[in-house]
């Protein structure tokens, strides 16, 4: 399986961490990070939230190539610049942001308001 850190555990986060759908298709969340002391020490299906601050060692270590962000806008691009320098090359980004990165790294955006939006368009 291909192994992904998950940066941002909040309700959409964890929501993610829940899914199973990515574990049947070769996808394992093996690192979640956040930023939010009420979070960092904690278990979401037995993985522990880790601190941001170890994102890098942790990331070369488990050799991740493959990152999920869902945090706020304002914290994603400063996020994404130290994903890139740890190595990340692919990025699922929730995050209401367009992300700034090299042409070497591939990035997808979700954004559920805007699927949202389209759909009502074409109900009008």
């Amino acid at each position: 399986p291909w192994k992904v850190a998950l940066f941002g555990i909040g309700n959409l986060g964890q929501a993610i961490m829940h899914y199973r759908g990515f574990a049947r298709n070769g996808f394992e969340i093996v690192l979640a990070f956040d930023n939010n002391p009420d979070l960092i020490g904690t278990e979401v299906l037995g993985l522990r939230i880790q601190d941001e601050i170890n994102l890098e060692d942790e990331i070369q270590r488990k050799d991740i190539k493959i990152a999920i962000i869902t945090t706020p806008a304002s914290e994603a691009q400063r996020l994404m610049n130290r994903l890139v320098t740890v190595g990340i090359k692919s990025v699922l980004n929730y995050a209401p942001i367009i992300l700034i990165v090299p042409e070497d790294v591939k990035v997808t955006n979700i954004d559920p308001v805007l699927a949202l939006q389209k759909m009502a368009y074409y109900l009008e």
